[in-house]
């Protein structure tokens, strides 16, 4: 067996893989590049409206594949801090499928306070927290795949 023929076959593919890994290397410099710019751009975002956990989102904030409608859909919790009642008051910027819903400081869900489907607009809700101990709570407003969150604080009366 002649295996001088192979050499240049063998050293042309190690060539041709090594062109390729270091493509994919530049592409994987360039998207952590990109995350941590967004990283970046989501602390001043959260900073700029007095949240630094990730968790009290106010407008803009929301996931999944119709995260737009977050951009211009709020949700306010008047008074807050709260003491045995408050309202919570929010705009659907799109018609669709909305929950309301409480967690615990923890992320455990509480209660759901309504579930609707409901057109673009203005609504409220009147919101009972006397059952509820003095802390920190989670108001989640989802609308179809988005959300928005907000702190609300119960403070002893």
């Amino acid at each position: 067996m002649n295996s001088d023929g192979l050499i240049p076959i063998l050293v042309g593919a190690s060539n041709e893989h090594t062109t390729e890994l270091n493509t994919l290397q530049d592409q994987a410099s360039q998207l952590q590049q990109q995350i941590a710019t967004l990283q970046q751009d989501l602390a001043t975002c959260c900073a700029a409206h007095g949240s630094t956990d990730g968790r009290g989102m106010s407008a803009g904030a929301g996931a999944g594949a119709g995260a737009g409608e977050a951009l211009r859909t709020d949700l306010f919790i008047v008074p807050n801090p709260v003491a045995d009642h408050t309202q919570l008051r929010y705009t659907l910027a799109t018609p669709g499928r909305t929950r309301v819903e409480v967690s615990d400081a923890s992320g455990k869900r509480l209660e759901v306070l309504e579930e609707a489907v409901r057109e673009a607009g203005a609504y409220t809700h009147d919101w009972t927290t006397t059952d509820l101990a003095p802390g920190t709570y989670h108001v989640t407003l989802y609308l179809n795949d988005s959300f928005v969150v907000k702190k609300a604080v119960k403070v002893a009366r």
